[in-house]
């Protein structure tokens, strides 16, 4: 409805402008008013438009959503959703040829989530630079270390794994 009144008013200025000669100075000043309405107007609506309340609960450090591997014409696409409550997180895909000992193939500096929203953080491995077949995330962080579930790609390189 407030619409419908905003796009009646341009229409009458609309009309007075073609009937009243005004100048350029007073037109700006009139199309600055009608934008200001239109964007008092929208913004109202959309206030209006909420109706269900959240209560927002206290959130753990960080929450791996999901942890994905794909191999495709050698190369290892690595992708993590994460939510983070917390900042100076460090990301470390390791490999390892037997499951125990794993080296450091990539990293990535981890960020604060916006608003509790989950983060995707992506990796790109060239099998060429590395033989090893079983992977995992090191999450490195000022109080603790811990690591994700592996992905094995031991037992056969064209299939896509999913740890959740």
């Amino acid at each position: 409805m407030k619409i419908e009144k905003v796009i009646n008013n341009i229409q009458r200025l609309y009309i007075m402008k073609i009937s009243i000669q005004l100048n350029p100075l007073k037109q700006a000043i009139i199309a600055s008013i009608i934008a200001i309405l239109l964007l008092f107007a929208t913004n109202k609506l959309r206030a209006q438009a909420v109706v269900n309340k959240v209560t927002f609960e206290p959130t753990l450090e960080y929450i791996v959503k999901q942890f994905t591997a794909k191999y495709i014409q050698n190369k290892f696409y690595f992708k993590f959703l994460i939510q983070e409550n917390r900042e100076d997180v460090d990301y470390a895909l390791e490999s390892s040829f037997d499951g125990v000992n794993f080296n450091e193939v990539a990293t990535k500096e981890g960020v604060k989530s916006p608003n509790s929203q989950p983060l995707l953080y992506c990796f790109i491995i060239d099998d060429t630079t590395t033989s090893d077949r079983i992977f995992r995330v090191k999450i490195t962080s000022r109080e603790e270390v811990t690591y994700s579930n592996l992905l094995d790609f031991s037992s056969a390189t064209d299939q896509t794994l999913v740890n959740k």
